[in-house]
This record gives structure tokens, sequence and C-alpha cells, in this order.
């Protein structure tokens, strides 16, 4: 009698639960003539075993965003070497480096907004050449261990006639101010104006009488920092029937030394034809937070 009763609740759990999953695909349907009613076209979703795609088409750009897995063994590979020559010494990649990545479109123009791991930490790797070149000390955040293990390595190699080479230094927490590649077909690229005033609208921003048509979050790349912090890229998108706006954040934790982040806002009204980024950076010493 005790199992009878148990199997009888079992079953009676699982009909309220088909029930309830049967709802879902029409609380799904009505969001479509939202979308219709500001002329926009949602991208239909696609997925595959290592990837996940979606997006929408509104004020003449097809904006899409990919959700992907980590690098495999062969990429990781193949992209430490395309690294390694771009910053002129021997580097790792992050942890987790992603295949996701975000394109923004402008149908009419061929104006497209890329941003993936690979071109980010290709512009970090860059520009830890550019500084070694130029002389620039490339600035490193060191750890409380760092004065300890560089001592013992240098008295290691003294022994043998070797030496430490600081050419080989590099910043380890993968920080970089880069905010996506832009490119035109007819171009190859655009040039940013300096501003002194921001043109970023908020109030279009803050607008709660219009929908979000469509938000979406992606990382691009992150690390742990050999257990001394952490550190990640993402971008958040967000569409409304007015304009586009996109958040690009590089966040930097080292314990016990500091905190710093760099962050790019990317606006766009649609109807103009001006983007407008507005870029900040913080930094904190551990000591005073």
């Amino acid at each position: 009698q005790f199992w009878l009763q148990k199997f009888k609740t079992m079953a009676s759990t699982n009909k309220q639960t088909e029930r309830s999953f049967s709802v879902a695909p029409s609380a799904t349907i009505e969001k479509a003539p939202i979308l219709a009613a500001y002329n926009a076209e949602p991208i239909d979703i696609e997925a595959t075993a290592s990837s996940c795609s979606s997006g929408i088409k509104v004020g003449g750009w097809t904006i899409r965003t990919v959700h992907g897995t980590i690098f495999g063994d062969s990429k990781i590979e193949s992209f430490t070497e395309h690294l390694c020559d771009l910053a002129g010494c021997n580097v790792q990649l992050p942890e987790m480096p992603f295949t996701s990545h975000l394109e923004l479109k402008q149908d009419d123009s061929d104006f497209v907004l890329h941003l993936g791991c690979e071109p980010a930490l290709e512009a970090w790797a860059t520009t830890q050449k550019i500084n070694r070149e130029n002389g620039k000390a490339v600035p490193i955040m060191k750890v409380a261990p760092t004065k300890e293990w560089k001592a013992g390595v240098q008295n290691a190699s003294s022994n043998i006639g070797e030496s430490i080479q600081s050419s080989e230094e590099h910043d380890w927490t993968y920080y970089t101010d880069w905010c996506g590649e832009v490119s035109k077909s007819d171009t190859g690229g655009v040039d940013w104006n300096s501003n002194e005033t921001s043109g970023i609208e908020m109030n279009l921003l803050t607008d709660t009488s219009v929908p979000i048509l469509f938000f979406d979050e992606l990382t691009l790349y992150e690390d742990e920092l050999h257990d001394f912090g952490d550190m990640g890229v993402t971008a958040k998108i967000r569409v409304m029937p007015t304009c586009w706006y996109l958040l690009v954040r590089c966040f930097v934790r080292v314990d016990g030394v500091a905190i710093k982040c760099v962050e790019s806002r990317i606006f766009h009204k649609f109807g103009t034809n001006e983007i407008w980024r507005d870029s900040s950076e913080r930094f904190a010493d551990w000591s005073a937070l």
C-alpha cells in the first residue's frame, strides 16, 4: 500500500509538471506581436552541440549573439602560438577562453561591430609588445609571493650563469581596454572622433514606457589568476525600439593588491548616422578598500 500510494503521488506530480510545461510555448509566442508592433523581427534560435545563437533585426540593424564553449585543445595550441608572436614573448591563454561572440551589423552600410575572445586577446598581446618596444614599462600587478619567488629563481639561475629575462614579463591579469573591432566593407575601418560631452541619451535608456526587445550577456574570457583573484571580459547588449546599447567591461581583482575596471558604453539611436562610445577606467588600491 505504501509503494502504491507513493507511485500515485509521483504520477500526479508528473502530470502537473506536464501541464505547467505545456503553457510555455504560448507564452513565447505572445512576444511576437510586441516585436511586430515596433517593426522588429526575431532571429531564429540556432543550437548545436557547441553553440547557441539568437538575435533580432530592428531599425536597420541585425544583432546576433552566439554562446559558445571553451576553446578545444587544438585551438588553444594554435592560438597560444599566435599570441606569443603578437606579444613578442611567451604568454598563455586565460583559463577559460570562450568561442562566444557578438555582432552588430548595419544592413545598409555594412558597418560591423564585432566582439569576441580572439580579437580581445590579440589586442591585449599586441599592447604587451608595443609597450616593450617603446620602452614603456609593462604594468604588472604583483602578489605577495612574487618577491620571494623571483629571489629564489634568481639564486638558482645565478648558480648556472643565467639571469631572469625581464623582457619576458607581461601583464598576467589580461587587462585590456579593448571594446570591439569596427569595420566597413568599403573602407576597412572606422575612426572615432573625440568629444568633450557624451552623446548617450540616458532618457531613451531609462524610458520605461517602451519594452526591451532583446537582451543578452556574454563572457568572452575569464581567469582565476592562479587563485590570487579573478578577472573577466564581458559584454552586455540591450535593444529597445529607439536604440541599442552595449556595455563592454574588463574587471580585475587581485586579492591583497588592487581592483581595477575599464568600461566602454556604446550607444546608437536608430535613424541617426552616429555611434557614441564612452570609456571610463577605475582603480582602487587594496588598502583603500
